[in-house]
């Protein structure tokens, strides 16, 4: 099964056919980022025809580039959303479930979907928050300054710190920095005062891409004293992976 995501642009309609593979049978989907699992409920492929490798769909979902989908299709898709994370659920037991902070509720309502299989699993959507841009322009300068930054990344880095220098109150936006630029970035903060001395923690964020915003959330929270940190994101990186059936075995 595959979500087809109508795009209007100017005068013609670009459709993005079957790029997310939301079937029951080849989800959930297992990546790693820094060590950590990430499980995917819908699993991205790769255009072989056309440009595009499934973030319309997430475009879509947030009405962003005037992409658009149907509430028929998002209905369309909900049974296996819903079945795909009882399976995972089933098999994953967490300490708490944190949402990552987004200007769209995609995370937040997949982390509250999540947590209806392990009710008595709190949820937090506010335990980080979102840096400006004058706070990740600082960072960036101090890796600069303590020679953290390599030599082939300093001018791309250095026009960055000067954009987000422009709007220093404005929430910093990872999706606008180059994929090669993002792990020098810290996207987020500790916002809330939680306890996660000891626990396991879910992670939930909308799109695995670069990693970065995974990367960052699981070394706050180990330094905060969390025992393991593993993420649940809606859609996958293009990245290879291995299919849920294929880790449940090796484990048994």
């Amino acid at each position: 099964m595959g979500i087809e995501v109508e795009a209007k642009v100017v005068s013609y309609t670009d459709k993005h056919q079957f790029l997310v593979d939301t079937s029951k049978e080849k989800n959930p989907f297992v990546q790693s980022v820094a060590g950590a699992e990430v499980i995917s409920v819908f699993r991205r492929r790769t255009a072989t025809s056309h440009k595009g490798d499934g973030n319309p769909l997430i475009y879509a979902l947030k009405r962003m580039f005037k992409f658009q989908i149907s509430t028929e299709q998002i209905v369309g898709f909900m049974p296996n959303l819903r079945f795909i994370l009882g399976r995972l659920m089933a098999h994953r037991t967490y300490d708490l479930i944190v949402a990552l902070p987004s200007s769209h509720p995609i995370a937040s309502g997949l982390a509250r979907r999540a947590g209806r299989f392990q009710p008595a699993t709190p949820i937090s959507y506010g335990f980080f928050a979102k840096c400006s841009n004058s706070e990740v322009a600082e960072a960036l300068r101090n890796l600069i300054s303590n020679g953290q930054i390599p030599k082939t990344n300093r001018r791309d880095i250095t026009s960055l710190i000067h954009t987000l220098s422009s709007s220093p109150d404005a929430p910093f936006k990872l999706k606008e920095v180059e994929n090669q630029l993002r792990c020098f970035t810290f996207p987020f903060k500790i916002n809330e005062n939680l306890n996660v001395q000891g626990l396991s923690v879910l992670v939930v964020d909308d799109l695995l891409s670069s990693g970065t915003s995974i990367q960052t959330a699981s070394r706050l929270l180990i330094a905060s004293g969390a025992n393991k940190v593993s993420a649940l994101c809606l859609l996958s990186s293009l990245d290879k992976g291995r299919l849920w059936d294929d880790v449940i075995r090796d484990q048994k």
